[in-house]
């Protein structure tokens, strides 16, 4: 995903969050090499939001391209977060994924995609 698309992506993923009743705390945070696309508060819960695009769904779904090695690196940049803001509740990694293209694209919020393990 280009840079201009995936900032495309982001805001949406963001708009969509706001519309939902999530309070964003920050996007693009990075700690390290690792980057956490989305980081909001729902409810009682911190959320980080890992973001996805694909064209089609030729090669799989969008969030099949989270791999186990994106998922530690989101991880350990989290628990740093967590540990910025001495936060003591929930936490939860979600993926948004959009599915087409900015002119026409379909939209898939999933909770709890992953679990650190």
């Amino acid at each position: 995903m280009s840079k201009d698309a995936g900032n495309f992506f982001e805001a949406l993923a963001r708009n969509y969050l706001l519309k939902h009743s999530y309070e964003i705390l920050a996007q693009n945070w990075h700690y390290g090499k690792a980057e956490i696309d989305l980081i909001a508060k729902h409810q009682d819960t911190l959320v980080f939001v890992e973001v996805k695009q694909r064209a089609s769904d030729y090669f799989g779904a969008a969030a099949q391209f989270v791999s186990k090695a994106q998922q530690k690196r989101i991880i350990m940049a989290a628990n740093a977060y967590i540990l910025k803001i001495n936060w003591q509740q929930e936490v939860r990694f979600d993926v948004i994924t959009f599915l087409g293209t900015q002119e026409q694209y379909s939209l898939e919020h999933i909770n709890t995609a992953f679990r650190p393990c």
